[in-house]
């Protein structure tokens, strides 16, 4: 059980024997938005509740952001209560007969007055449900004043398990960019479960892969993208999910830039020079064309040579090399008639209002 490396925001070294099953890893993170990842029953939750303290390993060293909050070797235990962690989770689990300000003003009672009160209140929509009580409101709504009780306890370490978990699609994206903002805005490293491979890529800089209770994979998002997808199949083709900066600040209604590995990639939305983004692009939304024939008509025209060919779902996909991966889903028709093969020269073209922006 080595100790956490200099810089290091999470060290969590665990064993744990559960029945038939058992937990034990031990890995480190600098990444200040780590998501556990895996299957049902790999062991993301069990983490989860060690780091808060709800349940003691047999052996192992839990440290977050420099605090040592277990070391059976050492005998350090830090007691649950004692321990500076925000936790949300599926049920967001509000105290029925207390109004919303009532659960809110639960978070601080050991705050130190850091995180200003009405700012998160206002940044949460909450301020006309203060008054309410948690039957009265919508499940996103709930899950709002979780957060943001979560948050106003000023937090060490916020830990979030499938937060969002039953919410629309639409709904499930707003929250999911509300805490990546948030997160930030306090400066509280996170640690998620989820699921979600999309909900990964918009909030975490650092992927640890689980299954069956043992480390898989660690890495960046983006390295993990066909593991993780291939964990889930159901959700379908993996999307290109491209980071970059603004250069080219927008509004919803006029084109913004992101420069991308030297490319001015334009999107709609309202974003600000300098602003970290991640664009997701479904390859359906990717069309390719040969160089000869492309007219200057597509808004985005990326120039590649095609890195990998793979029959799949009845078409084709296509991973282009430029400078980045690009990856399209076209026919075979449309493959027979562009004459792919590997090498060649290509224009994949994609127009703005097919991108999706993530903050963050």
């Amino acid at each position: 059980m080595a100790e956490s490396p200099a810089g290091a925001t999470l060290t969590v070294a665990l064993l744990r024997r559960l029945g038939r099953f058992t937990l034990d890893l031990d890995v480190q993170s600098r990444g200040r938005r780590v998501a556990l990842f895996g299957p049902s029953g790999s062991g993301k939750s069990t983490i989860l509740s060690a780091i808060a303290g709800v349940i003691k390993p047999d052996a192992g060293r839990i440290e977050v952001a420099g605090r040592v909050y277990l070391d059976t070797k050492d005998r350090i235990h830090v007691s649950s209560h004692e321990r500076r962690v925000g936790m949300v989770s599926q049920d967001p689990l509000l105290f029925p007969l207390l109004t919303v300000e009532e659960n809110l003003n639960y978070g601080r009672r050991r705050a130190r007055g850091r995180v200003d009160f009405d700012a998160m209140v206002d940044r949460l929509e909450l301020r006309p449900l203060l008054g309410s009580r948690p039957h009265q409101l919508s499940g996103g709504e709930q899950r709002r004043v979780a957060l943001g009780r979560a948050l106003l306890s000023e937090p060490e370490v916020l830990l979030c398990d499938e937060p969002f978990t039953g919410l629309d699609h639409r709904l499930r994206r707003q929250l999911v960019a509300l805490l990546g903002e948030l997160v930030d805005l306090i400066d509280v490293p996170l640690v998620l479960v989820t699921h979600i491979v999309d909900e990964v890529m918009a909030l975490a800089d650092d992927v640890i892969v689980l299954h069956d209770g043992r480390v898989e994979a660690q890495g960046p998002p983006e390295a993990l993208l066909g593991m993780l997808f291939g964990l889930v199949p159901a959700q379908g083709l993996a999307p290109n999910f491209w980071c970059g900066t603004v250069t080219r600040a927008g509004t919803e209604a006029t084109l913004a830039s992101v420069d991308i590995h030297g490319h001015d990639v334009h999107v709609m939305g309202s974003l600000d020079i300098g602003q970290r983004v991640r664009l997701v692009v479904p390859p359906e939304a990717v069309g390719l064309a040969l160089v000869a024939r492309t007219q200057a008509s597509p808004r985005n025209q990326l120039t590649g040579r095609v890195a990998a060919l793979r029959r799949l779902n009845g078409g084709i996909l296509v991973e282009l090399d430029a400078g980045f991966q690009v990856t399209s889903h076209i026919t075979q028709e449309a493959s027979a008639d562009l004459g792919l093969e590997l090498g060649k020269e290509l224009i994949a073209f994609v127009k703005a209002s097919a991108i999706e922006v993530m903050r963050g």
